[in-house]
């Protein structure tokens, strides 16, 4: 028997691969057709769809900033579309940068000490302010604005002087916009203000003069002056202060009382 190469089996076993190959090819393409119609979906209910959108913005504790202001930088942030489209994936729960939203709030409203945020599913955002309580009035040459105890400055006040917030004359140049008083001023005349307290001497402002580093008049509402600096003893000059006065009649009234050396004091 001749042997020899059968003319139709490889054109046969060629058919048979070629099937297979569209047939493959046509599963890979309805694959790839339920993959982005799988994508597009999850798309428009993330970010085009009511589905998860931020539709309910509760704001609490405002007392001093406008709540309109407020409620606009929120949908501002809520509205942000990603670059040359138009999606805005802030405007779905799930996404919402609320650290963001925090730190640009802390950063535009001087006055806001802390910001909370909380989520409700599948719609509400709930924003919690807790804003600063002014401590007193820090007056420029220029201008006068409020601040904490912490010495967070902000906002816009009136120069007085009274009981109702303490009142400080800062005397000082300066070329640049304070933010935050220095604690090496603040503090020493904050342990002054309570000493002075406990002795039952009210206070009507605190100068800082533009001169002298580190001294602070104190006016008091009795009349006379009281001089200090931030690097002495301020309790212990206090208690000197007060063995002073008792040492002295009612009718004392000095023009100042110079307290700015530790363990010494003088008056005129």
């Amino acid at each position: 028997m001749k042997s020899g190469v059968y003319p139709g089996y490889n054109s046969y076993g060629g058919i048979l691969a070629r099937k297979k190959q569209r047939r493959f090819l046509l599963w890979l393409l309805v694959a790839v057709v339920i993959i982005l119609a799988l994508a597009g979906s999850v798309v428009y209910l993330l970010f085009f769809s009511p589905w998860m959108k931020i539709t309910n913005i509760e704001i609490n504790g405002l007392e001093t900033v406008d709540s309109a202001a407020m409620y606009s930088m929120i949908e501002s942030a809520k509205n942000e579309t990603i670059y040359l489209t138009e999606v805005k994936p802030q405007s779905n729960i799930l996404f919402f940068d609320t650290k963001a939203l925090r730190n640009k709030i802390l950063s535009d409203f001087p006055v806001i000490k802390e910001v909370n945020t909380s989520i409700t599913f599948p719609h509400k955002l709930v924003v919690s302010i807790k804003e600063r309580t002014p401590f007193g009035t820090w007056c420029f040459i220029s201008e006068c604005r409020y601040f904490d105890d912490s010495g967070v400055l902000w906002g816009q006040a009136l120069r007085s002087s009274g009981s109702i917030l303490l009142s400080i004359d800062d005397l000082r140049k300066s070329e640049e916009q304070i933010v935050t008083i220095d604690k090496n001023i603040l503090e020493p005349i904050k342990k002054t203000i309570d000493g002075l307290n406990t002795i039952g001497i009210k206070i009507r402002k605190v100068e800082i003069p533009e001169g002298e580093i580190g001294d602070f008049t104190i006016y008091t509402f009795v009349g006379y002056k009281l001089l200090f600096n931030n690097s002495s003893d301020i309790l212990g000059q206090v208690v000197i202060l007060k063995i002073l006065l008792d040492q002295k009649e009612k009718e004392f009234k000095p023009e100042y009382i110079d307290l700015r050396i530790d363990g010494r004091v003088y008056y005129k």
